[in-house]
């Protein structure tokens, strides 16, 4: 991923006047190529003993002040598209954003895509796939949708606090029996956000906070959260 330092830590909106400090690496390359960041100027930096390159997301600010989108939280966004594999032309398939997030070729997925593919030529921009990942969270019910999509893994006698691995891949696995079991594996360790081999509450929420797309998973909701937001 890339590493970033921001010049306005804690910036709850991104102005004109916000920028980054980024590692120069493969990714920052594809993501000047691709996203369109604008480059202002880079140097050395010798305790770190690399490159780094000052970048703002000067073609995005009208959609990060739209939806409250911070520049942590735009950069976060940008990690994942990046390893999305685009194209040339900035553009991703559909097999690549499944791959970023461990989801098989299943109806959920295809949802999603869809959703994100509004001009449904088979494919996205980060322009979408940011608007798209921030229209979802800005829904009023959208934490709500996300306590309730933590509860489907519960059972009747189950006080529902924290989910073991194996309780919560066999689960995804029942929710999408056509994924194979690496990219299960990956979703699952998605979910895992502090890596203690357990899924809890905050867990969860805070995996869907960071990948709000990722909510579509679970039928109940896809109809009320992803797709009717995007009618």
């Amino acid at each position: 991923m890339i590493g970033v330092f921001s010049i306005s830590p804690g910036r709850k909106t991104t102005t004109e006047e916000d920028f980054i400090l980024v590692p120069e690496t493969g990714l920052l390359q594809i993501a000047i190529t691709s996203i369109g960041l604008t480059t202002l100027t880079s140097f050395w930096c010798v305790q770190c003993d690399c490159r780094f390159t000052v970048v703002k997301f000067e073609n995005y600010v009208s959609i990060l002040q739209s939806f409250s989108i911070s520049t942590s939280e735009a950069l976060e966004l940008m990690d994942q598209f990046c390893l999305m594999n685009p194209d040339s032309n900035g553009l991703v398939k559909f097999r690549g954003f499944c791959t970023v997030f461990g989801l098989g070729d299943n109806l959920p997925s295809k949802k999603i895509f869809t959703y994100l593919d509004v001009e449904r030529r088979g494919s996205i921009a980060f322009r979408q796939f940011l608007i798209g990942s921030a229209h979802v969270r800005k829904q009023p019910l959208f934490m709500r949708a996300c306590e309730t999509a933590f509860n489907t893994f519960c059972d009747s006698e189950s006080s529902c606090s924290t989910l073991t691995i194996e309780q919560f891949r066999d689960k995804l696995q029942s929710m999408m029996p056509s994924t194979d079991k690496e990219s299960l594996n990956q979703l699952v360790h998605l979910f895992d956000v502090d890596e203690d081999g357990k899924i809890d509450r905050d867990d969860f929420m805070s995996c869907l906070w960071k990948n709000p797309l990722l909510v579509a998973l679970f039928p109940a909701l896809i109809d009320t959260t992803i797709l009717a937001v995007h009618a």
